[in-house]
């Protein structure tokens, strides 16, 4: 018996030639062929761009055809999409130089208290001693009195951040820079109140490495945002704060 030897038909060159060109066809031309088939489906007779945008839409998502996202800036918090509008409102135009100056200034409070849970951090890191004499000049007139931070506190709460002549962004990092004094300050609270055979540990100074690089680096980020005439979005902190500053209006 002869045997029968089956082959598979080869596909011709121009049939190789359109699967190649489909398989190695660039993501940036496939934007690029759905513009155009919308548009010519939008110009073909008893066709209406506004009934048929929707449909012709999921022509362009196939698995080779996916959009780019584009990376959002951080222009204002959550809780700015949900209870009010950063545009269109008085005061909330971009910050000028002096703003974003005089926003990032307002950081040097909690920068001021959290000195006191970086004395472990500066012996094992002597070169981290530049963020106590950047604010080292303030604190003789801030820790003048027992009162000051809390005097302080009253002045920005009633002149700055309830004050709606003020621009926004300015009232923004002045609450936020109270959120994050007010969570510096608990940190050194609970420090206090830690029994001897805790604070006479090891375990005293992780918690103080802890908590100073949390709050410090928090801070540098918000200074770094404000100067740029950003809203830096905390979680958590920054929806309360922005609450805080609308319900002052």
């Amino acid at each position: 018996m002869s045997e029968r030897l089956y082959t598979v038909p080869r596909s011709s060159r121009k049939d190789r030639e359109s699967t190649a060109s489909i398989s190695l066809k660039p993501k940036r031309f496939c934007d690029l062929d759905c513009a155009v088939s919308i548009a010519a489906a939008c110009r073909a007779p008893q066709a209406s761009c506004s009934s048929n945008s929707k449909d012709l839409s999921l022509l362009c998502k196939p698995a080779t055809c996916r959009q780019r996202t584009r990376r959002k800036a951080l222009q204002a918090p959550k809780a700015a999409a949900q209870y009010g509008q950063m545009e269109g409102s008085p005061n909330r135009k971009p910050p000028g130089i002096f703003i974003r100056v005089l926003s990032a200034f307002f950081f040097m409070i909690p920068w001021m208290d959290v000195f006191l849970l970086g004395r472990e951090h500066y012996h094992r890191f002597p070169h981290t001693l530049i963020f106590y004499y950047l604010g080292k000049p303030l604190m003789p007139y801030y820790f003048i009195s027992q009162w000051a931070p809390l005097v302080l506190f009253f002045l920005m709460y009633l002149y700055v951040i309830r004050n709606t002549k003020l621009h926004h962004f300015m009232r923004f990092n002045c609450m936020q820079a109270i959120m994050l004094d007010i969570i510096t300050m608990v940190f050194n609270l609970l420090r206090s109140y830690f029994p001897a055979e805790f604070r006479w540990s090891i375990l005293m100074d992780v918690y103080d490495m802890f908590a100073f690089n949390m709050c410090m680096c928090t801070i540098v980020y918000c200074i770094f945002y404000a100067l740029r005439g950003r809203y830096a979005d905390i979680p958590y902190v920054s929806e309360s704060v922005y609450l805080q500053v609308e319900a002052s209006i």
